[in-house]
């Protein structure tokens, strides 16, 4: 007979405590996550009570109705140097102090649309503040071609007579011709001096600044000036900071106006007849 042990097998069961959460005494100290300030942005163009010197400010508009700020425009006043202008809630500025008395150039330089001319005039800094009555119109071109020989039409009756030999864009900039005609009574651009009554036509060109030489010819239609009468030709320069007299221009028997002899546009920028 086969004697059988069994085995004795005894179960050991697994005791879990009791986790009691441990309320916080009065002694120990609680952080709290501080609460941050919002940021309040400050408005640049707020003249404060002890400015000093001379202000100039104004605004900037579009076609499309947009107003211009930082993130689509910026303003050049030049004058042995360019300064930029700031920006705040009710358009740009110059803050007491920062431009000092003398002629500049005034720029209009926009980045946040296409295809848009580049407004260029001049502002006189002397004593008193300088508040531009109406807003600056950037408008669009309406007329764009690529800079080859042959008449260019820059609308509004003024054809151009392009030799592409004597084209040199502006710092190494895009080769190509634009035009659209602008109302200087309209277009808010401060021009210096000149009396908008006595300009018989106007255009913004492009590409801004380029240099042309020898001057481009050109013709206007539908002036409905007087046979034989003459007007002045006028050019903005930016280097130069003011209007180029660039010769004059004279209506033939048809009526047309054709730009006189050693007459013409040299510099791609704001153009105007001015009657003499």
């Amino acid at each position: 007979m086969k004697l059988f042990s069994l085995s004795l097998f005894i179960g050991c069961s697994t005791q879990t405590a009791d986790v009691i959460d441990d309320p916080v005494t009065s002694n120990e100290i609680v952080e709290e996550t501080p609460v941050e300030e919002p940021i309040t942005e400050v408005d640049s163009c707020i003249s404060s009570e002890d400015a000093v010197g001379v202000r100039f400010e104004g605004v900037i508009e579009y076609p499309d109705g947009s107003v211009g700020d930082g993130s689509n425009t910026r303003i050049h006043m030049c004058n042995n140097g360019c300064t930029m202008a700031s920006w705040g809630e009710n358009g740009f500025c110059y803050p007491e102090g920062t431009l000092s008395p003398g002629i500049y150039s005034f720029k209009v330089v926009p980045f946040g649309h296409d295809n848009h001319a580049t407004p260029l005039g001049f502002v006189t800094i002397e004593e008193e503040n300088v508040v531009l009555e109406q807003p600056v119109m950037v408008p669009e071109f309406e007329s764009t071609s690529d800079v080859v020989d042959g008449v260019f039409d820059a609308g509004n009756g003024l054809e151009i007579d392009v030799v592409a030999d004597g084209f040199t864009p502006y710092m190494g900039g895009d080769d190509f011709i634009s035009a659209v005609p602008v109302d200087p009574k309209e277009i808010g651009l401060p021009i210096n001096g000149l009396n908008p009554d006595n300009i018989v036509g106007m255009w913004y060109l492009g590409s801004f600044d380029a240099d042309v030489y020898p001057s481009w010819s050109f013709q206007v239609k539908n002036l409905d000036l007087p046979v034989g009468s003459t007007v002045k030709i006028l050019n903005s320069s930016y280097t130069d900071r003011k209007w180029l007299d660039v010769g004059s221009a004279t209506v033939g028997e048809d009526g047309i106006l054709y730009s006189d002899a050693d007459s013409g546009i040299e510099i791609l920028s704001s153009i105007l007849l001015l009657k003499e």
